[in-house]
């Protein structure tokens, strides 16, 4: 997965710039408030609605696509690359898989990275128990940052009514805390 370029917004009056605007610590020009790098948020699963439906219907499974491709290298059986590596599929087990959700596209490296003209308005990477909503059209302005798990990330449960401005799922994916 490759990181998303950075945007920044006003803490004070939410105007939103892109990259080539005004500069993270920067005085916004609109209000004279101050600009801030919009973070990665980071929410537990518990607190998204319908986290299991978007998992199923578009999820991209990380972990598996990774195993796979490690199988792929080292399979010299015939059979095996004959059948498309099936007998292999079919035993696949794994406890914890990195899933993607939302809008994810393949740049010309292979990897993924957030689709920002997608139709859903999110990129997000779950994990266990927490999902890092790492782009979206949704922004929210958060209590606190994350714990040492995630440096320089933004805590979605902390509450939507801080300073810190971070990427959040859109609202109706938003349970109330």
């Amino acid at each position: 997965m490759k990181e998303q370029s950075t945007n920044s917004m006003c803490v004070s009056c939410d105007t939103r710039f892109n990259k080539s605007g005004a500069r993270c610590g920067t005085v916004c020009p609109v209000c004279r408030g101050t600009v801030r790098e919009v973070l990665t948020g980071v929410i537990n699963n518990h607190n998204v609605s319908h986290i299991e439906d978007e998992i199923a219907d578009n999820g991209i499974n990380l972990t598996y696509e990774g195993a796979m491709d490690e199988h792929k290298l080292g399979c010299d059986d015939e059979d095996c690359q004959e059948m498309e590596h099936q007998d292999w599929r079919d035993e696949y087990e794994s406890d914890g898989d990195a899933m993607l959700i939302g809008d994810w596209k393949r740049d010309s490296d292979g990897d993924y990275e957030p689709d920002v003209n997608g139709s859903l308005g999110y990129s997000a990477l779950v994990r266990e128990s927490v999902s890092q909503v790492v782009w979206s059209r949704t922004i929210v302005k958060v209590k606190s940052m994350c714990s040492p798990c995630y440096p320089g990330q933004a805590d979605l449960d902390s509450g939507t009514d801080g300073m810190i401005p971070c990427y959040a799922f859109p609202n109706d994916m938003m349970e109330e805390n």
